[in-house]
């Protein structure tokens, strides 16, 4: 029984990895019909472009893709989500071009990638919930907020009123209203 799963798991993989050489999947991209063709708009830019299916992309990523997106060696996961565009080239290792979601996945990937670079400080809106040795941050980029879990070390919470202290100041106040009934 477990020899029958693992043939059947190794046949889905052998699948995958021929589909997708790279072991990853390719970036989605909205692609527009134009008198040239397929391509893909500029980075940035708001058209009525539509996402087609992965196996389209992957099989034209590198031909419709705009000259704004060659300044990336490999074009990131979130290069055409638009909350994250203002923030991509903060989240990509300068030594090897690799794009990282979170930068605490950055940070890690720098120390082995041997990178000695420093990342600078977030200065937090507010911070909306800890765990260990993270921190939900709340962090505006020009005129919209992002919430993203983001390890200490790269915060500045310099004047900010620390999670413990606020839910210690609400359950005090919580107290203090059913006392009062």
């Amino acid at each position: 029984m477990m020899a029958d799963k693992n043939e059947l798991y190794q046949e889905v993989f052998h699948a995958f990895f021929s589909l997708f050489a790279g072991r990853f999947l390719p970036p989605p991209v909205p692609l527009l019909q134009t008198s040239d063709g397929l391509k893909a708009p500029d980075l940035g830019t708001d058209t009525d472009a539509k996402f087609p299916s992965v196996f389209l992309v992957n099989a034209v990523l590198s031909s419709v893709l705009p000259r704004s997106a060659a300044a990336f060696r490999s074009l990131p996961y979130d290069c055409y989500c638009r909350s994250v565009q203002p923030i991509l080239s903060r989240r990509i290792c300068k030594n090897c071009g690799l794009y990282h979601a979170s930068l605490t996945s950055l940070k890690d990937h720098q120390r082995a990638c041997g990178v000695h670079e420093v990342i600078q400080s977030v200065r937090p809106v507010r911070v909306a919930a800890r765990r260990q040795r993270e921190l939900m941050a709340i962090i505006a980029y020009n005129d919209a907020e992002d919430a993203e879990w983001i390890d200490e070390d790269f915060l500045d919470l310099a004047g900010q009123i620390p999670v413990s202290q606020i839910l210690y100041t609400l359950t005090l106040s919580l107290l203090l209203r059913l006392l009062k009934h």
